[in-house]
Parts: C-alpha cells; sequence; structure tokens
C-alpha cells in the first residue's frame, strides 16, 4: 500500500500543504514545533479516518478555521482511490472515497492500514491498562470486522448498565430482568473479544520477542503476557457475584473492558523506571510485532509512521533498525526527526530508496529552510 500524495487544509499548523510524490523511505526533518508530527497526524488521519494524537477533531482543526480537509491518493494492490476526509465543526464528519461518501466513519477502518509510533505513548502505556487494552483493539479492528462490532456492541452495552447501577440503591431495588438482559448481551460480545484477542497475543508475543532481541542486541530477556479475569471465571458468574459491589462504585467493576496487558523485563514487571533505551526499544519492538501481525492478516503491508522515535539513539543503534525496516517485510515508511542531518547520511550509506521533506513553520520544502 502506497500514499502517493498528500493533500492538506488548515491542518494543525498547515494553512495548506501540498506533497505529490512519495518515496519507500520518507523523512520530515526539521525543529521541534515546525509540523513534522502534523504530517504523520495527518496520514494517519487518511488511512483511519481520525488522528492519532487528539481525541477530537476541534484539536485538530486550525486556530481560527472554520473546516479542514485531507486528501490523499492511496494504490492498494493495483487499484487508486482518492481519500478525502472534511470536517466542519458542529456538522457530521465527511468521508469520501472516490467520490463516494461513507454512511459510516467505521467504514474506513481496515481499508488502508496504519501503524504509528510514537514516543509520548511509552509513558502513556506504561501508566494506564486502558492505553494497553486500546493498543490492541487499534490493530485488531483493522482486520476483523466481527471484533470491531463486538467492541462497539459491548461499550454501549456496559454504558447502558452502568447507568442502571447509578439509578440503583440498593441491590434489592434492581430491575433483575433489565440487569439479565445486559448482562447476557455482555457476555455474548466478550466472548468473541476474549477468543480474539487471545489468539491474536498468541501470535503477537513471539514476533515481540524476536523484534526486541534484534533492536536491543540481546541484552536482556523481554515478555508480554495478555491478562484477563475470563481466563479463569466465567464473565457471566463475575457479573452476578459482583453486582452488590457494582451497585455500591456504580459501575462495571468486571469484564473484558478491564483486560491489560504486562510488560516485564528480566521477569520484572517493567515501569517509569527503566532506561529511556530500554522503555523505547521495548515500545519500538511492541508496535512492530503488531505491524507484522496486521500484514499478515490483511496480507498487506501498512503504512508505518515513525514520530521522533531516534530522539537519544545511537548510530549505531538507528543503523541496526533501519536495517530491520529496509526488507520487504516493511511498506511504505514515514520519519520525523528534529535532527535533520543523521537519518540522511545513516541511509544513504545503505543505498534506500528515499526522500527528504524539510518543515519549517508548516512549510515544507525540499531544502533546509531556517
Amino acid at each position: 500500500m502506497i500514499i502517493n500524495s498528500l493533500k492538506l487544509a488548515n491542518y494543525r499548523n498547515y494553512t495548506d500543504a501540498v506533497v505529490n510524490s512519495f518515496s519507500k523511505f520518507n523523512l520530515f526533518l526539521g525543529k521541534n514545533g515546525s509540523g513534522k508530527t502534523n504530517l504523520l497526524d495527518a496520514i494517519h488521519y487518511a488511512c483511519l479516518g481520525k488522528s492519532y494524537i487528539s481525541s477530537t477533531d476541534r484539536l485538530v482543526l486550525r486556530w481560527e478555521a472554520d473546516f479542514f480537509r485531507v486528501e490523499t491518493l492511496i494504490t492498494n494492490s493495483t487499484k487508486n482511490y482518492k481519500v478525502v476526509d472534511k470536517v466542519v465543526p458542529g456538522k457530521s464528519k465527511e468521508i469520501t472515497i472516490n467520490g463516494k461518501a461513507l454512511n459510516k466513519i467505521s467504514e474506513i477502518i481496515g481499508q488502508f492500514p496504519c501503524i504509528a509510533i510514537a514516543p509520548k505513548e511509552i509513558f502513556i502505556l506504561l501508566q494506564t491498562s486502558e492505553e494497553r487494552r486500546k493498543l490492541m483493539d487499534k490493530v485488531l479492528v483493522q482486520f476483523n470486522k466481527k471484533y470491531l462490532q463486538a467492541l462497539i456492541q459491548y461499550n454501549q452495552l456496559l454504558k447502558r448498565r452502568n447507568a442502571l447501577l447509578k439509578q440503583t440503591e440498593r441491590v434489592d431495588r434492581i430491575d433483575l430482568s433489565l440487569i439479565g438482559i445486559f448482562n447476557n448481551g455482555l457476555v455474548e460480545q466478550a466472548e468473541i473479544i476474549y477468543k480474539t484477542r487471545s489468539e491474536f497475543f498468541t501470535s503477537l508475543a513471539p514476533k515481540f520477542q524476536t523484534l526486541y532481541e534484534e533492536i536491543s542486541s540481546r541484552q536482556e530477556v523481554c515478555t508480554i503476557h495478555y491478562k484477563s479475569e475470563l481466563e479463569k471465571k466465567s464473565l457471566l458468574s463475575l457479573l452476578e457475584v459482583n453486582l452488590e459491589k457494582d451497585i455500591l462504585l456504580n459501575r462495571t467493576t468486571s469484564g473484558i473492558h478491564k483486560d491489560d496487558l504486562v510488560f516485564k523485563i528480566e521477569d520484572t514487571k517493567l515501569n517509569a523506571y527503566g532506561s529511556q533505551g530500554q522503555l523505547k526499544s521495548f515500545i519500538i519492538a511492541l508496535k512492530l510485532a503488531l505491524y507484522a501481525c496486521l500484514k499478515d492478516h490483511t496480507e498487506r503491508l501498512p503504512i508505518l509512521l515513525l514520530d521522533d522515535i531516534f530522539d537519544k539513539f545511537d548510530n549505531f543503534r538507528i543503523a541496526s533498525l533501519v536495517k530491520i525496516l529496509n526488507t520487504e517485510d516493511y511498506g511504505q515508511i514515514f520519519i520525523t526527526d528534529a535532527n535533520t542531518e543523521r537519518l540522511p547520511i545513516i541511509i544513504s550509506i545503505k543505498e534506500i530508496d528515499y526522500k527528504t521533506f524539510y518543515i519549517h513553520e508548516g512549510k515544507i520544502s525540499d531544502e533546509i529552510t531556517e
């Protein structure tokens, strides 16, 4: 899958921007705050219909603008697609593919597989189980529509069950008929989600271990483990046993929305006290393993976005990672870096097909602009 061109209007700090050709490796170089990350975010938006940086479209909109637009030309195998995303605050988002409007935003998910790796993820993933669950979900929904629908329905039922719990003061006043409907619905969707996550993790874990060894030069052993309450008990029994507790806390305390990924290094739980090199290598290996799984299931080479991941890396480690990426296992790659010299030198030595774009205050140039 190849991004051929990118056209922006009012996207973050870009009033307008046009890039008409890309290569296998594409370098967006420039000072911090110049707009490098925003270009990657726009590509992510084109592929998945949403930003990987911001939770809402309002934060994507350029200051004082009344709309934003992203237009891309994408080649998938032998077919060309013109993808246009247009957002006007207060109105429904519009996404068209080759002029045909999508009925639901979720319809774009999976058509143009994409994985993004950003440094901020390192600490976010260490801090919250919710973000670790999202890490799996973001990949699974791109190739498994049944999983996507189960996840949507589960979350809708969970929201309705929690609303009922908040309205109930004591367990003897709960509407047993209604809570039973919610419980059965959650169980049905949870079985699909748990089974899919378990099978996915089985293929993910060995890929991660191999990649971490390559990136870290086998300096330490790191592992990931999928953790779920459903490993030992059925969700229905958990919901029934915890009903009184759920009413007291006004929320559903058991379910696949409590699943987690456990990260370990040398049998010790990985945390923020690990070295910068260890933490970054761990997350990069994990995301590349997710990329490999997505590639296997879609039988396509997803777009890979690397956002400033080489900061604090020495040239040897950068060269090692570039060597991994410069294989038939990876498709088109977009990389940002605040250092305008090192990546072109390293990539040139390896005789890789690449293009360099210099970014300065929301402007894109083929030459360095100060």
